[in-house]
């Protein structure tokens, strides 16, 4: 009776949303434009931070990514300050380019991340010695469950749902009420969340987080003619990120927070403005900055799958012996997963884009019910 109930429940709600969804156009809508490969190649950097930031994690011997062992050397400090602003930068970036979202882009990001995390399972089923069983597989079938360790994906969908709804408010608002908003989302995530640690956002890995950079990211496009003509912005942003860094590792140092690369740590978030306007000052077009941006999702989910990713970490730990190691690790893990995503992509994108785009609302109010009833009923 209760999953029956839980059925009718998501086939209401699911018939709510439309299968398309076009924003009306207002003076704060983004404009459609061609892709900017400034902002492709500032993706490419985001990931690569997050691969580099991995990797430090590892060779440093710390787990936790909030903040390092007080056992680690200190210049491992400065090594994860350079690179910690690869979450927000990902998500800012959206906020700046604005999400459309649609049924078709729902599923292939669902669809994706499926076919990833069976590949990848399927991979670390043929190495000899691994234990595996086909209970492996549910974390990516539930990707939304927080099974999984693509903790990203699983908050970026829940921002990717609410899209809409935030465009609507961010669309029709002034300037001014944009900017009022963002700054409430900043004090709730700066004073409450990572200074009192309360649990509207208490380190940044949460969907709260993600709709304060989604909303900075919608601000800084205000001033995208701005940012460009100015002389001397580009130095200035350079220069806040320089001091974001320095205000970091010193946090860090002087243990001064239990969370100081949280991604709520307001040194941080000025630290990932401040590349993002560096960015913002270039204004170019670049087919392969393009095509390899592309592959960043699947860089992601390769090097972070629960079971292969684990193989490309822990070769850079095991055979690191000096820091300028970390860099070169971090680009060959990039390039290696970069380069198996674009493959992947190639021999599968048609079939996904066919089958995106042939998928009802009506199949996918259904596929969406099934996957909820089956889950509520493996772990009743």
């Amino acid at each position: 009776m209760i999953v029956m109930c839980i059925k009718n429940c998501t086939f209401a709600a699911l018939k709510a949303i439309p299968s398309k969804i076009e924003p009306m156009k207002t003076n704060n809508t983004p404009a459609k434009r061609t892709r900017e490969s400034n902002i492709e190649l500032l993706r490419i950097v985001a990931m690569l931070m997050i691969v580099t930031h991995h990797v430090v994690l590892n060779v440093s011997n710390t787990y936790n990514e909030m903040y390092l062992q007080r056992s680690c050397e200190p210049k491992f400090y400065l090594y994860n300050a350079l690179v910690i602003y690869g979450v927000n930068l990902f998500v800012m970036i959206s906020g700046y380019c604005g999400i459309r979202a649609t049924l078709p882009k729902g599923v292939s990001l669902y669809l994706k991340c499926l076919l990833y995390g069976v590949l990848g399972w399927a991979v670390y089923a043929l190495i000899p010695g691994n234990n595996i069983s086909a209970g492996q597989l549910e974390p990516y079938v539930y990707v939304l469950s927080g099974n999984t360790s693509w903790w990203f994906v699983r908050y970026y969908v829940f921002l990717f749902l609410l899209s809409p709804f935030i465009n609507k408010i961010l669309e029709h608002s002034t300037r001014k009420e944009v900017y009022m908003l963002t700054a409430i989302l900043t004090v709730l995530s700066v004073y409450f969340g990572w200074m009192n640690h309360d649990v509207v956002n208490q380190n940044g890995y949460n969907l709260f987080n993600f709709i304060w950079m989604y909303c900075i990211g919608h601000c800084l496009r205000f001033h995208t003619d701005e940012i460009r003509s100015s002389r001397y912005v580009r130095w200035y942003a350079l220069l806040l990120w320089v001091v974001s860094v320095a205000l970091t590792t010193w946090g860090e140092y002087h243990h001064w927070s239990q969370v100081v690369f949280g991604y709520n740590n307001p040194f941080v978030v000025t630290g990932t403005i401040g590349l993002m306007v560096l960015f913002l000052t270039f204004d170019f077009r670049s087919k392969p900055i393009n095509m390899i941006a592309s592959s960043t999702l699947g860089v992601y989910l390769i090097h972070c799958h629960f079971q292969v990713g684990p193989y490309f970490i822990n070769y850079a730990s095991n055979h690191y012996t000096s820091d300028w190691q970390i860099p070169l690790f971090a680009s060959g893990i990039f390039a290696v997963c970069s380069v198996l995503a674009m493959a992947i992509d190639a021999m599968t994108s048609n079939g996904l884009r066919t089958l995106c785009e042939k998928t009802t609302k009506r199949t996918a109010i259904i596929a969406l019910a099934v996957l909820t009833v089956t889950y509520i009923v493996l772990h009743a």
